[in-house]
């Protein structure tokens, strides 16, 4: 695509996308960044929860719960993580900075649970925060490439369970 396609498929002149992002890179860095806004937005619209488990409950919980909106952003945003993958990307900064967040997030309340005695004492944050990204965001794909062939609801109950089984502590 080049930004004059994106400023006529808009309904703009061809070249407002470049004046108002510079760049193809520029208006994939706010693509991304307003995805992940608007997934911290609904995030924070749920009722709240205590931090540690709890918290890490609500984002698995809030990771398979998307409308059709919803996928197609997931869908847009995984296609520029792949795109992202290639280290002379013009994206790979900023998805590497989504990334980074999302792990950050994750990290602090996995800290949280340790803190308050939920979590043991022996996980390592930003490792159990890695872990369980990488698998929700790889359930998200494979659920985008087989539809319905998986169930997101027994899905998204075993996660909880797997936090609750690796994570706690006895």
């Amino acid at each position: 695509m080049t930004l004059a396609e994106v400023g006529e498929a808009a309904g703009y002149s061809r070249g407002l996308p470049a004046h108002r992002f510079g760049n193809k890179a520029g208006l994939l860095k706010m693509v991304v960044m307003n995805i992940g806004a608007r997934f911290e937005e609904r995030r924070l619209s749920l009722p709240p929860r205590r931090p540690g488990l709890d918290a890490l409950r609500g984002v698995v919980s809030t990771y398979f719960e998307r409308d059709d909106l919803r996928w197609i952003e997931t869908r847009a945003l995984l296609v520029m993580m792949t795109e992202g993958f290639m280290e002379d990307s013009d994206l790979n900064p900023h998805i590497g900075d989504y990334i980074r967040s999302s792990i950050s997030r994750l990290e602090q309340h996995v800290r949280d649970g340790i803190a308050l005695g939920e979590i043991r004492s022996d996980v390592d944050p930003s490792t159990a925060a890695a872990l369980l990204i990488g698998a929700l965001r790889g359930v998200l794909h494979q659920h985008l490439v087989l539809g319905g062939e998986l169930d997101l609801h027994r899905i998204r109950s075993l996660a909880v369970q797997m936090v609750d089984r690796m994570l706690a502590a006895p």
